[in-house]
């Protein structure tokens, strides 16, 4: 793992070879980019490590749950995929969204309900006792209705702040998922980068080369996972 703060001056990660299942990589090198390490510079390394085996590298799943989306759901369904649905109380049984049978339906066949909130407002700039409300009555909402209370929510829009989280964690759950960094770091000894600042990219209207390069940048964005 490299590191930006002062004493690595122009540190440069370097990997020889390319991993298989006989040839792991085992061995990483680095070197400075110009001059040399200042007296006393101590490089500590943590671990090396590739993707792990038997984790998900995507999770699968449509924004809001849109009446549109749910023939996609089940071609899913049709090809071994599962994923999440992505719950908005207050959306459910609307004109243009899904109807809680159709939520039932897809649950039943193995796709995870997540709590979305109640009103899908954005919560930048939401105090502790808001959140809480916000997560809360979605969350009685979901289990009023048979959908389980998975410890996972899905800020709208993507949007947060510390109180958020920490109404998050008062409710029990124990992961939580942003946009903007496409990315997270999973590895057993240390866990997840941070539970509660998941990433996630937007696939909507996007073409098939776009969404794979994405997932390849993500992949290979300083060692981490998508």
């Amino acid at each position: 793992e490299g590191s930006t703060a002062t004493g690595y001056y122009g540190s440069n990660w370097s990997v020889k070879g390319a991993y298989t299942a006989a040839s792991p990589i085992t061995h990483a090198s680095i070197q400075f980019s110009a001059g040399a390490p200042e007296v006393g510079t101590t490089i500590k390394l943590r671990r090396v490590y590739y993707n792990n085996i038997n984790t998900p590298s995507l999770i699968f799943g449509c924004d809001d749950l849109h009446k549109s989306v749910y023939q996609i759901y089940k071609i899913a369904a049709s090809l071994g995929i599962r994923g999440v649905l992505p719950i908005v109380g207050s959306f459910v049984d609307l004109a243009s969204y899904m109807t809680l049978a159709q939520i039932k339906e897809l649950a039943s066949l193995g796709f995870t309900p997540v709590n979305h909130t109640w009103g899908h407002i954005s919560m930048r700039a939401y105090t502790y006792e808001q959140a809480r409300a916000a997560i809360a009555q979605n969350q009685a909402f979901m289990l009023e209705n048979g959908l389980g209370d998975c410890p996972i929510l899905v800020y709208p829009g993507g949007h947060y702040n510390d109180a958020v989280i920490q109404a998050a964690k008062d409710l029990g759950y124990k992961f939580a998922r942003t946009a903007g960094k496409r990315s997270l770091r999973l590895t057993p000894d240390y866990g997840l980068e941070n539970p509660y600042r998941l990433g996630s990219f937007d696939t909507g209207g996007q073409t098939y080369d776009t969404i794979r390069n994405a997932i390849r940048a993500g992949l290979t964005d300083a060692g981490c996972e998508v």
